[in-house]
């Protein structure tokens, strides 16, 4: 998949791009509509289906929005990334996952920095002053007792979410747990204990025993894991899994870097961006290897630095052009 888009994206990066995002905010559309007919309520405020799974993605999807916009110079790729952003942005916010909402800031910080752009063509100004007029409009109804609402059930979660980061809070213990008892198993078992093999080596640790993990027995053989990239292959594949892992991730990021970060400044700070957002799903969740939610976005990119090396890349009025050819 990893060489099949690269070369893809080296012939048309932009095409590549929207294609993930239409398929990512598809996908977050479809569970928003789902969550909203069968909503399950934080207060006042709907709580997104699946949670931790569809929320992480999501807020990537804002930082790859702010990509579109950046790489683009169609005002309807702008208007595009700016849709992808609301809707994912939304949905990652709803889903009450660190994860998900840490990713989605990451995303906002993105937005803001290609917002320069946005606003600067005539359109664009245009774009920019009908969403403060919406926001304007809004603001009777978030100024009443509904809007009031609202916000103290989301500020309440983001309290919520804050002080549990902070404090010896049951997800937190659990977390530093997984660590813990990680350390143990590559002590013992320095060439890793395979996939299937964290539940039993997990409860054989002092982490598991000191009764501040998470209950592994509720949980088969096979779908057992540590919530986190580094910690499973290093569990599964010991002292070599785990070096393999920080490498990959490493490379990874340095292709988003490589190919992003020739759109000058900003290419280098929605690259370094999207690399935090990543980060903070490798140190959350397994799933960034054998998905594409890391996998596509760094070889759009590695294709981006093959597209921008080949003359007359920037003759194509709908196509990206590189800040050093501008």
């Amino acid at each position: 998949m990893v060489l099949g888009v690269t070369h893809w994206a080296a012939a048309n990066p932009l095409f590549v791009l929207r294609t993930f995002l239409l398929g990512l905010t598809g996908g977050a559309l479809v569970n928003l509509v789902l969550t909203i007919l069968n909503p399950v309520t934080v207060g006042v405020l709907p709580r997104l289906m699946g949670q931790n799974s569809p929320g992480p993605p999501m807020g990537i999807g804002v930082c790859l929005a702010a990509w579109l916009i950046l790489l683009s110079r169609n005002r309807r790729d702008t208007l595009l990334g700016l849709t992808i952003a609301v809707i994912c942005g939304v949905g990652a916010m709803i889903s009450y996952s660190k994860t998900g909402m840490l990713a989605a800031v990451m995303g906002l910080l993105s937005i803001f920095v290609v917002s320069g752009k946005v606003a600067g063509s005539k359109r664009g100004r245009v774009l920019v002053s009908s969403l403060f007029a919406v926001i304007l409009g809004s603001a009777g109804y978030f100024g009443g007792n509904a809007g009031q609402d609202m916000w103290g059930a989301f500020s309440g979660v983001l309290q919520e979410k804050v002080e549990s980061a902070s404090s010896e809070s049951n997800s937190v213990l659990e977390r530093w747990s997984y660590a813990w008892g990680v350390g143990e198993i590559v002590l013992t078992h320095p060439m890793g204990v395979g996939y299937s093999g964290f539940r039993d080596a997990m409860m054989q640790t002092e982490a598991y025993r000191s009764g501040q993990a998470a209950d592994e027995s509720l949980v088969s053989a096979d779908q057992s894991n540590p919530h986190s990239l580094f910690l499973y292959y290093a569990s599964a594949g010991g002292l070599v899994g785990a070096l393999l892992g920080i490498a990959i991730f490493i490379l990874l990021c340095r292709a988003i870097v490589a190919g992003v970060g020739l759109y000058g400044l900003s290419g280098v700070l929605l690259a370094l961006l999207t690399s935090v957002g990543f980060l903070v799903l490798a140190i959350s969740v397994p799933y960034v290897f054998n998905s594409g939610v890391m996998l596509i976005p760094a070889s759009i990119s590695g294709g981006i630095r093959e597209y921008v090396r080949r003359p007359g890349a920037s003759r194509t009025a709908d196509r990206l052009v590189p800040a050093r050819a501008t």
